[in-house]
């Protein structure tokens, strides 16, 4: 079944039947972070520290899902899934991409279900994100490049001719202009306040449309599953 998701033509398919050979199991992955040192303490006597080691456990779990009509299809999917339970699995991507990700799973025998969020292709979970990260890079360097460049046009903060002025003051007394010391304000706010601060905003807005870009996927396809029990039904053949 083919829907639309964000403007792109989005692929559904999947399989409904009855679970068996649930399988789960754990690794682990070890990281290691710095160096080791050795630190003298005195004459003789040395410390050594070694590098920082962390581990993260993942759980994993799959089972076979066989249709009423015999189809037989190896699921990788975490849940609350036993043996003999009625399942249905639901896996798409975007049109021109064959590799399908899992990403509704719905246990009829438990009355429940859950989307996989993680699993939507790139090309719809980051939609819209390259646009505005550029947006924000512009509010970044542009006043950035106009401060700097203004900055580096204009005579020094004092420009003493000749030993005629003891300070810009007198100078810009008899020379009315501007100098590089009404620039430098502005230019050490952008650096030091107003590039910061559009960062941590710009990160934040695409933090949320990417949970947006998932609500709407996810919406779109659970809504498809629900108005076509069709498509559903062809799923146990």
């Amino acid at each position: 079944m083919d829907i639309e998701i964000l403007g792109q033509t989005f692929w559904l398919n999947g399989i409904k039947g009855t679970v068996k050979d649930v399988r789960k199991w754990t690794s682990t992955t070890v990281q290691s972070t710095g160096q080791g040192t050795v630190l003298k303490l005195a004459d003789g006597v040395y410390q050594a520290n070694g590098p920082q080691i962390s581990s993260t456990t993942h759980e994993h779990q799959d089972f076979w899902i066989v249709s009423p009509g015999g189809r037989q299809e190896k699921v990788e999917v975490n849940g609350d899934i036993g043996n003999g339970q009625t399942v249905l699995v639901i896996w798409g991507s975007v049109k021109g991409n064959n590799n399908g990700y899992n990403l509704v799973v719905r246990n009829f025998t438990t009355n429940q279900g859950w989307n996989l969020f993680r699993c939507l292709p790139n090309s719809i979970a980051y939609k819209g994100t390259k646009e505005l990260t550029l947006k924000y890079l512009g509010y970044i360097f542009i006043p950035l490049i106009i401060l700097t460049l203004a900055y580096s046009s204009l005579p020094p903060k004092h420009k003493d001719v000749g030993g005629l002025y003891s300070s810009d003051r007198e100078y810009r007394a008899s020379n009315p202009t501007f100098t590089q010391s009404d620039i430098l304000p502005f230019l050490n706010i952008d650096i030091f306040m107003a590039i910061p601060i559009l960062m941590f905003v710009g990160y934040r807005k695409r933090t949320k449309l990417i949970w947006q870009n998932y609500n709407t996927a996810m919406a779109c396809i659970n809504q498809a599953i629900n108005n076509n029990p069709q498509f559903v039904k062809s799923l146990e053949a």
